[in-house]
C-alpha cells in the first residue's frame, strides 16, 4: 500500500506521542481505509532506520539530455 507523506506523519506521530501500534492507528482512522499489516510494516521499518523516507540512491535514475547529446 502507498502512503502519502501526510499519512506517514500521521502515522509516525501516533506511535510515537501516544504509543499507538499498527492496529490501534488503523481504528483510530477508519475513513483512512489504512491497512494494520501496512501501517505495521511502517512502523518497523521506522523503529529500525528512525526515518520513513527512501535511502539516497534508491530510486530510478533520472536521465538528463542536454543539447549536447540531443544534437
Amino acid at each position: 500500500m502507498f502512503f502519502a507523506t501526510d499519512d506517514l506523519a500521521i502515522i509516525v506521530t501516533c506511535f510515537i506521542v501516544k504509543g499507538y501500534t499498527g492496529t490501534r492507528i488503523a481504528r483510530e482512522f477508519p475513513n483512512k481505509k489504512w491497512n494494520y499489516q501496512s501501517i505495521s510494516r511502517v512502523l518497523a521499518k521506522y523503529r529500525h532506520t528512525d526515518t520513513t523516507g527512501l535511502k539516497n540512491g534508491s530510486r530510478r535514475p533520472v536521465i538528463v539530455l542536454t543539447d549536447e547529446k540531443t544534437g
